[in-house]
Formats: structure tokens, sequence, C-alpha cells
């Protein structure tokens, strides 16, 4: 790609001015030349404007204030694609196409129609370009300034004259390479030393040396391993047969306090057998010693049946309270139909 023109409508020092730098059949090298503050910085700052975006914070605004910053370029292609392209200051969508400072899109016809393609395809591959080719790298080979320049020599002249180095920097961006190396260099050797002790590597390879040997301390032999091994098993053997005794003996041990307990309530169910046998012979010494009169033998019957009248009486005394109550209720019911009869009632 390349510029055949530069727009520089609003920035730094200019306003609306064109730049002519050749087309794609003029393919030469162009050289802008002035004064000093004639804007040749401006200018360089506007093609990395252009191409990536004006920064927020500007310094081109002097002029022009921010919102209205503007530049542009007619770009070519090698395969004949030409589109003038604009870039305003702004965050989203700050590319666009234009030609004779109109909107390509105001055009009629198939002119119309083929300029807005060229712009819609000059646009995407200046996106895919700039994506290719980072910012950072733009501003150190293609885009290198004045004070560039100058950094730049004093890098070259920190590196004692190795210029594949010094080189090897700028394109990464990183001007004093030789502090980065040796801020690298000094890392790596608190980390690792081939004869060091108390860098941390070496000190995590002496770590890891001891436990190895620990290890191998205490590892088995292949002949002491099955030894344990055929004693661990006799140890195991031998536990069961203790856990199986152990078993038994608790079944014995339950089977014998049942048995103490069964003994012990024998034992009280024949205490009391000899207890019921006493006082049966106590009762029967006591009957036998008994004498009946014949006039109580002859009167037991009216005995019993004066015993059951005595009942009844005991009886009737206990209800006659309620019978009362009842009688007396019944006559209060008597007298209250009598009154409704219109009759006395004594």
């Amino acid at each position: 790609m390349r510029f055949a023109e530069l727009h520089l409508e609003a920035f730094g020092p200019f306003t609306n001015r064109v730049l002519s730098l050749g087309g794609p059949s003029d393919p030469g090298l162009c050289v802008i030349h002035g004064a000093n503050e004639a804007g040749k910085s401006s200018a360089l700052r506007a093609i990395r404007g252009f191409l990536y975006g004006i920064p927020v914070k500007s310094p081109d605004n002097f002029i022009h204030p921010h919102p209205d910053l503007r530049v542009g370029a007619r770009v070519c292609f090698a395969d004949g694609i030409e589109a003038t392209l604009f870039r305003r200051k702004g965050t989203k969508q700050t590319l666009s196409g234009e030609v004779g400072g109109s909107l390509a899109g105001t055009q009629a016809g198939t002119q119309a129609g083929t300029l807005a393609g060229n712009i819609a395809e000059a646009i995407a591959r200046l996106e895919a370009l700039t994506e290719s080719v980072p910012e950072s790298v733009f501003a150190h080979f293609y885009g290198l300034d004045h004070p560039g320049l100058v950094e730049g020599s004093r890098s070259l002249l920190e590196e004692g004259g190795e210029l594949g180095r010094a080189l090897f920097g700028a394109g990464l961006g990183v001007v004093h390479l030789r502090q980065l190396i040796d801020r690298l260099e000094s890392e790596a050797a608190a980390l690792f030393v081939p004869r060091g002790q108390k860098q941390r590597i070496n000190a995590a390879i002496a770590e890891w040396k001891s436990l190895q040997d620990a290890i191998r301390d205490q590892a088995l032999a292949p002949s002491v391993f099955e030894e344990q091994s055929k004693r661990v098993e006799s140890l195991s053997a031998r536990v069961a047969r203790l856990e199986a005794g152990i078993e038994a003996a608790r079944a014995e041990l339950s089977r014998a306090r049942r048995l103490k307990e069964s003994r012990q309530a024998l034992a009280r169910a024949e205490e009391e057998r000899r207890e019921a046998l006493a006082r049966i012979t106590r009762e029967s010494e006591r009957e036998a010693a008994l004498v009946l009169a014949p006039k109580i033998l002859a009167a037991l019957e009216r005995i019993e049946s004066l015993h059951q009248e005595l009942g009844r009486y005991r009886s009737t005394v206990e209800q006659l309270p309620r019978r009362e109550e009842a009688a007396a209720a019944l006559e209060t019911e008597i007298a209250a139909l009598a009154g409704v009869l219109g009759t006395e009632w004594q």
C-alpha cells in the first residue's frame, strides 16, 4: 500500500492542506523537508493517527480542538484498488471514505457503486494491515521521529557497538535493551548458578537430592520386603485367630450370665415355694384347731341368709336418697299436670 496524498484537514498547524506523494505509477522516494517548526513531525504524527487512530490526548490540538481533529489519505494498492479515506478523532467507527469532499454514497449510478466498493475494500485492507503491523512496530521501524533517533543513538552507545542487539531492541520497542538484559541476567543469577547454593533453583535441586537420599535410605530391599510381607501375613492370621477367640469368649460369657441369672431365679422360686408350704401348714394347723359349736353349725344357713339380707339392706339404704329425690320430682311433675288438667292433687 502507498500513500498518494496526505490530507491534513484539521491537524496540528494545518488546515485543509494536501501533500502529494505520488501514485501507483510513480512509486519513487518522497522527501518532505522544511524549516524548524514547519510541521514535519506533525505530518508524521498525522500518518500514524490516520493508520492507528488519533490519540485521546493528542498534542496536535493547538489550533483545532480535539473533537475537530481530522486527517485523511488517498491510498493505493498493488491490484489497482484506490480510495480516499479519512480518520476523525473518536473511539468507534472513526474511519470513513469520501470522494471530492462528499460521501461516496451520495454519488449516483455505476461510478458511485464502484467508488463505494473501493472504499469498503480499502477500509478492510487498511484495518487488516494495521492489525498485522502493531503500532509499536510502526513507531520503531517506519515512524521514527527525532526524539526516537536521539534515544536510539543513546541505546547504540550503551550497547557498546552491538548493532544487532540494538536493532533487535528497537524492533521490540525496548529502547534500553542493555538495562533489560542486565536485569534479566541478575534475576537469572538469583535463580540458578552452576555451583551456587543459595539460589532458588540450586536450593530446590539440593532439597530434591536430599529427598532422593532419604527415600533411598528408607526404602526396603526386595528380600527384606518379602520377609516383612510374610511377617505381616503371619501377624494378620494371628490377629484373625485372636478375634475369633474373643468372639467365642464373649458368647460363653453371655451364656454364663444367662445361667447365673437362671440359677438366681430358681433359688428365688424355691424360697417362695418353701414360704408358701409353710403358710399352708400354718393355715392347716389353725383350721384343724378350730372347734365349731353344734348350734353355730345348725344356724349356718340362717346366718348366711341374714348376711345376704344385710347386704341388700345396705344397698337400699345407699339408694334411698336418690329414690326420695326421684319421688319428689315425680310429685312435682304430677302436681303440675293436675294444675293443667284443673284437678287437685293430694
